[in-house]
């Protein structure tokens, strides 16, 4: 696979090849890769995101279908579409047959019958359906159960931790006053879960209830057959709507004219999250040149993990590998803090434990302690730590009730596992923390673009979990680290495949608009820090001089950074600085972030889809804050603007501190906002001169 044809986005199906479809009112998309509906729209408003069949093993990992046979038609208000889809794991076999329907009534009808070939051992099999958060979250629905039973309830605000709703045999809300959206499922007990602890924007309905025993399994010749029915009822009104019913328009799918952005209330700005990097544990010490890329990051940390366990040998260890991590932070900045995950093991007892991390506070260690930002704590065998390992913590690094730096901890997995186990003594923490990537349940580009804005929505749930302390991030990666669901050992990687933790994408503008779009929303939610990736390789910002270690599959440029860095780069220059929230007309299509320091601001956008797309880039008022138009300007302003697209993307990473430099294009601003052409997947900077500021 070349360099050249991934740079823009990866190998991932572009969005041109989705089969657009409509049934009375209604648009949709069909996958041919996978069977799955996409973006269910009434008129502009979305009310559906997706209807897809998932097969999960034993391990929950997603097990991809092969669609063939596809035949599709159309008629006067309606289609129909037929095809044969196998889901193949190892030895194990499932067949599919799929047929989906829609009618000039809006009624959208998908049928499925399986027959496995094999002995089939799984977790989940069937259909999926998705709601949107906007439009939802908050608002009422109701529930019919399969014993005719009828539930009035709410789709939850805060992420709930638990399913909102079980044994659904059909729910429905209203799109907005007279207009019901109706989803009816038969051949199994289906019930919903929140998608945000997975970061997803969604609401999912899906089949076999989690309280049964898992996996399951299927012989030779076994069948089931499952149906997902959608319908819009018109309701008479007899009384006046409610200003809860009213509609939430889905700007994403807005075509007629520039996406513009509008910028927020100034009483929502927020401070820039303290932002870093991860150190991998076998990473070799830093280049010269890599250190002087990773300083001009402006980083606020490194986190590097630190493993606790009897069989390193604890004392000559633990402190040793402090040591280490420190100097090589040392080697990018002396002034750089060290966010230290410590990961307490089952084989350490308490004595030891707090023996070692006792050292911390001798003289040998007074350096240390002034190197660290914070220390997340972990235990290999708590999924949220317990409260006897924080207690143990605070007890080994207190002096007269003071702590040396600030402890946090939670989780090193979701934000599903802090939601669903909360910190047994808040009053121990001075935060908490999860990590996030975008793939547990999908790894197309749009879902990605998708949950961009669930990020948010994770922050905000965990502040409240906190209690108002600080909300940590850490890591964020672009594929799981691990699998903390795994109920066996993981499938080693085939001879030339990836390894799991590895995205292609990490090299791509996508993946560099993608982390735009993430710093976005952890930053404008209130997040206190994030901290990304790691600093070099195949998961990293860089890559190494010695190079991808699969270069057919991952063609990396040696000792080049990826555009990605680019992004860190620009957010660190505003360090210590605010972010001011800006909504975006098409977030599903272009995503901005407005970041401001002193007299210095700048405008970053990013276009997230493989399409050019017309913008309006902003003119802010800061002395007002609630306008992103000067009217009573009428000279316009001196600005200048840096575009990355695949025109210069390579010369962006070979030679990042030249392209920095010299990549302007001075411009002047007019008062009305300033339209351009952002080519596909490009990324934009732009910044402001004489800025207006109370």
């Amino acid at each position: 696979m070349r360099f050249e044809d991934l740079i823009l986005c990866g190998p991932t199906l572009p969005a041109s090849a989705w089969v657009p479809l409509r049934c009375g009112r209604l648009r949709l998309a069909f996958d041919p890769e996978t069977g799955a509906v996409r973006r269910v729209v009434l008129e502009n408003q979305e009310i559906l995101r997706g209807i897809y069949f998932s097969v999960r093993d034993s391990n929950w990992e997603t097990v991809t279908p092969r669609i063939h046979e596809i035949e599709i038609t159309r008629s006067d208000g309606g289609f129909h579409v037929g095809f044969v889809a196998r889901c193949q794991s190892g030895e194990e076999e499932i067949v599919f047959t799929g047929d989906l329907s829609g009618d000039v009534n809006g009624t959208i009808r998908y049928v499925l019958d399986g027959r496995a070939q094999t002995t089939v051992c799984s977790n989940r099999i069937g259909f999926c359906v998705l709601h949107p958060l906007e439009g939802c979250v908050g608002r009422p629905c109701v529930v019919k159960h399969g014993d005719g039973g009828i539930e009035p309830g709410t789709f939850p605000r805060l992420i709930s931790p638990n399913q909102p709703f079980l044994r659904i045999r059909a729910l429905s809300y209203e799109v907005r006053p007279g207009v019901h959206s109706a989803v009816d499922f038969d051949g199994e007990v289906f019930e919903m879960e929140d998608q945000r602890n997975w970061s997803d924007a969604s609401f999912k309905t899906y089949c076999r209830p989690i309280s049964l025993p898992f996996p399951f399994t299927l012989s030779p010749g076994d069948t089931l057959r499952q149906s997902v029915t959608h319908s819009l009822e018109i309701v008479p009104q007899t009384h006046p709507p409610l200003a809860l019913c009213t509609p939430t328009p889905v700007a994403a799918d807005k075509s007629d004219g520039p996406i513009c952005f509008h910028i927020a209330a100034k009483s929502r700005v927020r401070c820039l999250a303290r932002i870093g990097l991860a150190m991998a544990a076998d990473s070799p010490l830093f280049t010269d040149q890599e250190c002087r890329r990773l300083a001009s990051l402006n980083l606020s940390h490194v986190r590097f993990d630190l493993p606790l366990q009897e069989r390193s040998g604890l004392h000559s260890d633990f402190l040793t590998g402090f040591h280490a991590a420190a100097a090589q932070a040392a080697r990018i900045d002396p002034t750089l803090k060290l966010e230290c995950a410590l990961i307490r093991s089952t084989d350490v007892c308490s004595k030891t434990f707090q023996k070692e991390l006792g050292r911390l506070m001798t003289p040998e260690g007074s350096r240390l302690r002034k190197r660290v930002a914070r220390m997340l704590v972990f235990h290999d065998a708590e999924m949220v730590t317990a409260h006897e390992t924080l207690k143990q913590v605070r007890e080994a690094l207190s002096v007269a009730g003071r702590l040396p730096f600030p402890i946090v901890s939670g989780t090193d997995a979701y934000f599903a596992e802090l939601n669903r186990t909360r910190p047994p003594s808040p009053d121990l923490l001075d935060g908490v923390c999860y990590s996030l990537n975008p793939q547990v349940h999908a790894f197309d580009n749009l879902s990605l673009v998708e949950n961009l804005a669930a990020q948010a929505e994770t922050v905000r749930s965990a502040r409240a979990i906190a209690g108002g302390k600080r909300v940590c991030v850490s890591p964020v990666t672009l594929r799981p680290r691990f699998n903390p669901n795994a109920t066996g050992s993981q499938k080693p990687p085939l001879p030339g495949e990836l390894p799991s933790q590895v995205d292609v994408r990490q090299m791509s503008l996508f993946g560099a608009g993608w982390t735009l779009g993430s710093l976005k929303y952890l930053c404008e939610s209130g997040a206190h820090s994030a901290t990304y990736y790691e600093a070099t390789g195949w998961r990293g910002v860089m890559e190494t001089e010695e190079g991808s270690p699969l270069p057919e599959i991952f063609p990396s440029l040696p000792g080049a950074v990826f555009p990605l860095y680019h992004v860190l780069a620009d957010f660190g220059e505003f360090r210590g600085g605010a972010v001011w929230p800006v909504i975006s007309s098409s977030p599903l299509k272009v995503e901005g972030v407005l970041l401001r320091k002193t007299d210095c601001a700048a405008f970053l956008c990013a276009n997230l889809t493989g399409e050019t797309q017309s913008v309006t880039l902003p003119y802010p008022d800061f002395s007002a804050g609630i306008s992103d138009r000067n009217r009573n300007s009428s000279t316009g302003r001196a600005c200048r603007v840096r575009l990355t697209d695949d025109r210069n993307a390579e010369s962006a990473m070979r030679a990042p501190e030249q392209y920095r430099a010299d990549s302007w294009q001075a411009v002047q601003m007019p008062p009305h906002g300033l339209d351009w052409l952002l080519p596909p997947y490009a990324l934009l900077r732009l910044d402001y001169k004489e800025l207006e500021y109370a």
